[in-house]
């Protein structure tokens, strides 16, 4: 079975819905996201609390994260998020490693 388990650093919710998407050009290709839920967790470098986690959109895995992203957005489906156990941020936001449509 496919898991993933929460390290320390790393902030998670697991079981949110997403309320907000916004991507910003200039920033970089990245995908930031909103979601409402109890979170577990979080790195030391998130401090833009705007946000919950960014996502890159600079391979296909990633881009087919975001299309998973924005199906359980627009279905309101409970969705299970995590970032990288390294603590890994951009822009202050932590970085988005594990996506899971519930």
């Amino acid at each position: 079975a496919l898991g993933y388990s929460s390290l320390s650093g790393a902030g998670e919710i697991p079981n949110g819905v997403i309320t907000q998407i916004a991507i910003n050009r200039e920033l970089s290709p990245a995908v930031f996201i909103k979601v409402v839920g109890t979170r577990v967790g979080a790195p030391s470098c998130a401090s833009n609390t705007s946000w919950d986690y960014v996502l890159p959109l600079s391979t296909d895995l990633e881009k087919a994260m975001y299309s998973l992203l924005l199906a359980a957005k627009a279905s309101q489906t409970p969705i299970r998020v995590a970032g990288a156990a390294a603590a890994a941020c951009e822009f202050g936001v932590e970085k988005l490693t594990y996506v899971e449509s519930k």
